[in-house]
């Protein structure tokens, strides 16, 4: 949160402490070990009883200097039958996030990866090593015992031989949280043994065939098939007195709806000799904005060596909504961890409700790793899933392992999910080897369950057992996945011809209904991607693809796009044919803002389309932290959405009102109780909307409820982005007013990109919101996505052979007469490109086109350009701004477009003169500020966007630097709030006479009345006399966080931060006290509760 405002809640909650050794483990100082003990927490013994993983919690078990980890495999394939996949046999994950997937881990990885054979690999929060070996000499059903150390070395060892070994010198790093070991298929572990130190080679227990025993240095023991599990206590351990509290991570334990108890689970150790004392101190703040609410406790653990739980009550999360939790525990030594999290709680589905035909329409990519409970109460009963892919089922030919593929249909049906199954990907031994050239096309093709099948009759076969196995069970079958990444195309998904495709459909089909004729049959859900073969899809219909499935698939990054020639295709073919979206995340969107938007209006789209399914991708990491479990934004706003739809069953119409252009959300749907379900929602601005009738309820994105007025039979409601609003019958709006100000662009930096760029890479990319001319004039022209950007991700590429112009363009309204603007920052490709950009305006109209050429756009360097353009009326129509080549062969590089309104001046640009504020600067715009004892961390990036665009900020010609690298903010504070700051200033220089003084500012954690002092510009004059400008607030400066005072001054700017926050920058125009005096230098000095920033200083000669 950029700001805190002032705490609702500063409680102290009674402990309710679950006092019990989890996970049954024993403890002894040495071999033979004790009897085990059996733990009461159902969150941690849950851990244990994981039918694919054996999970345990690690502190005081992982030592972060030295150790060693042993491990007894019995593979269930051939080593041939690896590398179509990374195959963990083990993960250790950190309880926090770092740059990697995992902290500690070994793994077979495929071809793709660079490195063939075993590999372990360490990590702390910036750097990896990894130690490889790269043949595999193992046969299936035969046990292996494989041991990875770090120390001063990283070693790899097979049944007790040193065969790789690497330098390594530092620590694991940050606490390693949970040790998770491969219990079912591939890898099949079957025993485990933890030390604390880097064992020798004639130390470790090299016989495969032979159960692990404990020594002193073993930390933990896990023996007969991973049932029996037991700790010790090592020399390690006496001498460090290990003792730790962290979070619980579970997603069941962060993923609530209203009416649920919410707890929040630590779990703890103490092996030292006396019992220990934490502090435990919590911020839980609504997102994005609302009150915190601060818990601390403190906790104090028996010295046991057991671990304990404790499940801390919260009883006073209730709403629905998204919460930010920031969790920092104090040990007795007075060190700080600090845990970040969040909580996700949406609205319960009401009781008695009945659900309606739309409530299985959006489903989930569910990882059954974890509990289906997350899915089941936001009402998601549809997965998508690839277990059952032929690598996985048939390793060994003839020899089916059904063991997790049973597991997730069990724990599936059990919860009344229906399942979408994808059926492809062959074996090594069925697939066709299509050779070295391909193979070099994408790294993807030389995974061989990219492959296409050599035999028809062995593909058969598998689809046959497959379907007759989950009879009843697996409702639905997916031929395929993205199957257009096939040559001659990029071969990123199939090696076959789109022939081979239509004979493999053909043969699944068949034989799902011979083994199952209830089941229903898609074809490949298509990515639909411009580095795909765009074709098939039609080529497929014209060879009779449509009498061989039940419904069309395709996926939706690319938006809507191609959905209704698809349609018109399928009609041709199959009059009615069903059509599902099988797949899709907003990868490319990464505004916060935005991306929520599209979460909801994506969905609602394909509804529009008469779309039967639509599935959602990402549950681990898009959807829930892999870290921490936590759910994400993203999870939250389908989790709500969902709760809205499932009570729905048709859409019946889409509104129309008096500026209904303005929103992309109109849809009006029916539900089972009679009444109507109304989205309505605008990407654009907040609006006032008046409503003819009386409606029951409104919600916002987050679930939260929305305050609205009913008189005289009318209904007022300020829809921020969107609501779902419930009434008798569908409403009619009588009137919408934009209360904010409409942005006249979107996607100027070019961060929202569509298309499947995982998979196809960049190429396969265009920027969201623009129209591109790159073929139109120039055959061989071109414009991609690029990651050459000037700030952000990405940028775009434009090609131009010299045959004619390429360029991007955008539609916009303008809203009124005036001065507008377009900027764009070029660079060309390299020192040979010729290409002569330019920056135009077009005015649909009148045919006015005004253009401005840049030749001297420069390869060596990005450089921002201009040019303004003047409506002495506002257009009848709308107009498009543009970049490009006009003339001239060659690569350009375009960023961070704008097209803005110049505000009219209220001093002459010639009578203002820069004061910089670099002499004085102590903070840059990626710093970040410690609050003292209010447990917040602010991050100054927002600073950076209130300096970008237009250097005329509340009429005032600033002299502005967003590309500042070092200092470029001058802020102060009072030593209690931030101790790293000062409470004057440095001088600001200025040795020059002025009139007055315009100061470009803002403030945070202001907590005082209006008219309260908060600080002072002192004005030092070549005399030596001196003069103060007053701060006082919400006259000269206010809190940047400007919804916390809704009636507060205006700010000259305002700007949405990546949390979907606004703040505002203000600027005070004074009367420089002493105009005849020369000033020498300023100093900003607080005086009050508030921390002060400065951004930009400007003089002017005469007064305004």
């Amino acid at each position: 949160m950029p700001t805190r405002r002032p705490l609702l809640h500063a409680l102290v909650i009674t402990l309710i402490i679950t006092v019990a050794p989890f996970l049954f483990p024993s403890h002894g100082q040495s071999a033979p070990p004790s009897t085990a003990n059996t733990s009461s927490s159902t969150i941690l013994n849950t851990l244990t009883t994981d039918e694919n993983w054996f999970y345990y919690y690690i502190p005081g078990i992982i030592r972060p200097d030295e150790g060693t980890i042993e491990l007894t495999l019995v593979p269930s394939k051939p080593a041939s039958e690896f590398t179509a996949s990374y195959d963990f046999a083990f993960i250790v994950i950190p309880g926090q996030e770092i740059s990697g997937r995992t902290l500690m881990g070994l793994h077979i990885p495929p071809p793709s990866h660079g490195t063939t054979g075993w590999n372990f690999i360490c990590r702390n929060e910036n750097k990896s090593t990894a130690v490889n070996y790269p043949k595999l000499e193992f046969e299936a059903g035969q046990p292996i015992r494989i041991a990875c150390s770090w120390g001063s070395e990283l070693k790899l060892f097979i049944n007790g031989k040193l065969v790789a070994s690497k330098p390594y010198s530092r620590l694991i790093s940050p606490l390693p949280a949970l040790f998770k070991v491969r219990r079912s298929a591939p890898f099949n572990a079957r025993g485990v043994r933890v030390s604390s130190i880097a064992l020798p080679e004639e130390r470790l227990a090299g016989d495969p065939q032979k159960e692990f025993t404990a020594d002193p240095d073993t930390a933990l023991l896990v023996t007969d098939s991973l049932k029996k599990i037991e700790t010790f206590q090592t020399a390690w351990h006496n001498r460090i007195k290990f003792a730790d509290v962290m979070p619980v991570w579970d997603v069941t334990s962060q993923s609530y709806v209203t009416g649920q108890e919410v707890r929040y689970p630590l779990v703890g150790i103490n092996r030292s000799a006396s019992a220990q004392s934490f502090k435990i101190a919590q911020v839980i703040t609504p997102y994005p904005v609302g009150e915190p609410l601060k818990l601390e406790r403190t906790w104090e653990i028996p010295a046991d060596k057991a671990y304990h739980l404790l499940e801390v009550p919260q009883p006073e999360l209730k709403a629905p909504g998204f919460y930010t939790v920031k969790t920092i525990i104090t040990d007795p030594s007075g060190n700080d961890t600090e845990w970040k999290s969040s909580l996700s709680i949406c609205p319960a589905f009401p009781t008695g409700a009945k659900e309606g035909a739309l409530a299985r329409y959006l489903g989930n990519h569910h990882d059954f790793d974890f509990d289906v409970k997350v899915m089941d109460q936001v009402g998601i009963h549809t997965s998508r899933v690839d277990v059952f892919k032929w690598f996985l089922l048939e390793p060994i030919q003839g020899k089916f392992q059904w063991e997790e593929a049973d597991t997730m249909v069990r724990q599936a049906n059990q919860s009344n999910h229906d399942l979408l199954g994808i059926l492809c990907g062959p074996p090594h031994w069925a697939g066709e080897d299509p050779g070295e050239a391909m193979k070099k096309q994408h790294p993807n093709t030389t995974r061989f369950e990219r492959w296409k099948p050599r035999n028809i009759k062995d593909w058969e076969n598998y689809i046959f057992q497959v379907a007759s196995r989950y009879k009843g069970k697996v409702k639905y079958w997916e031929i395929w996945n993205e199957v257009d990444f096939h040559p001659p195309a990029m071969p990123a998904s199939f090696s076959g011809s789109t022939e081979d495709y239509n004979n493999l459909l053909k043969a699944a089909y068949q034989q799902i209904k011979k083994a199952d004729p209830e089941a229903q049959v898609l074809m490949s859900g298509f990515s639909l991607n411009s580095v795909c073969d765009a074709a098939m899809p039609y080529d497929l219909l014209k060879m009779g693809a449509a009498d061989h499935f039940d419904a069309f698939a395709m996926h939706a990054y690319n938006g809507v796009l191609f959905v209704d020639q698809l349609r018109a295709a399928l009609d041709q073919k199959k009059p009615g044919g069903k059509m599902w979206m099988t797949e899709h995340a907003w990868l490319t969107i990464s505004n916060e803002k935005n991306r929520i938007y599209q979460e909801v209006a994506i969905v609602l789209n394909y509804i529009d389309k008469k779309f039967e399914k639509f599935y959602a991708f990402g549950f681990d990491e898009l959807q829930f932290n892999h870290f921490t479990h936590s759910p994400t934004v993203d999870f939250h706003i389908l989790g709500v959405l969902q709760g809205q739809l499932r009570q729905t069953n048709t859409l019946s119409g889409r509104l129309t009102f008096p500026g209904s252009d303005d929103y992309s959300l109109r849809h009006v749907l029916t539900r089972t109780d009679g009444k109507t379900l109304t989205v309505l929602g605008s990407e654009l601005a907040a609006h006032q909307v008046r409503i003819d009738g009386v409606i029951h309820s409104a919600i916002d994105v987050w679930g939260r409820p929305i305050a609205f007025e009913t008189k005289d039979g009318q209904t007022k409601i300020k829809i921020a982005s969107l609501a779902y609003i419930i009434s008798d019958k569908p409403i009619k709006v009588l009137e919408s007013e934009a209360t904010e100000a409409t942005p006249l662009y979107t996607n100027g930096d070019f961060e929202q990109v569509q298309g499947d760029i995982l998979t196809g890479g960049l190429s396969a990319g265009k920027p969201a919101g623009w129209t591109l001319r790159d073929k139109t004039y120039d055959p061989q022209g071109a414009i991609t996505i690029t990651d050459n950007a000037h700030s952000g991700k990405y940028a775009i590429n434009i090609h131009s052979s010299g045959k004619g112009a390429v360029y991007a363009f955008q539609y916009c309204t303008i809203p009124a007469p005036g001065t507008y603007r377009v900027t764009g920052w070029f660079k060309r490709g390299s020192a040979k490109d010729a290409g002569i950009p330019f920056l135009s305006v077009y005015d649909m109209a009148s045919g006015r086109v005004d253009r401005k050429h840049f030749p001297q756009a420069s390869a060596d360097q990005w450089t921002e350009f201009s040019h303004e353009v003047k409506f002495e009326t506002t257009p009848e129509k709308q107009v498009a701004f543009m970049a490009g080549i006009e003339k001239g062969a060659g690569d350009l590089l375009v960023d961070d477009m704008t097209f803005t309104r110049i505000e009219p001046l209220r001093v002459a640009k010639d009578k203002v003169k820069p004061i910089s504020v670099g002499s004085a600067a102590n903070r840059s715009y990626t710093d970040t500020l410690q609050i003292v004892k209010k447990m917040d961390t602010i991050s100054l990036v927002p600073l950076r966007d209130f300096v970008r665009g237009s250097n005329i900020i509340g009429g005032i010609p600033f002299t502005l630097q967003p590309q500042a690298t070092g200092n470029a903010a001058v802020i102060v504070a009072p030593s209690n709030l931030v101790k790293s700051l000062p409470v004057d200033s440095a001088p600001v220089s200025v040795n020059a006479k002025f009139a007055q003084l315009a100061f470009l500012h803002t403030a945070l954690y202001v907590e005082a009345p209006d008219k309260a002092a908060l600080g002072e510009y002192q004005l030092t004059y070549e005399d030596g006399s001196t003069a103060t400008i007053p701060l006082l607030n919400n006259r000269d400066i206010r809190d940047w966080f400007l919804s916390a005072n809704k009636s507060g001054i205006p700010a000259q700017r305002t700007i949405t931060s990546q949390a979907g926050i606004e703040l505002g920058a203000f600027v005070l125009l004074a009367d420089n006290p002493q105009p005849q005096k020369t000033i020498r230098h300023i100093v900003l000095k607080s005086k009050g509760p508030g921390i002060l920033i400065l951004l930009a200083i400007a003089g002017i000669e005469s007064a305004a």
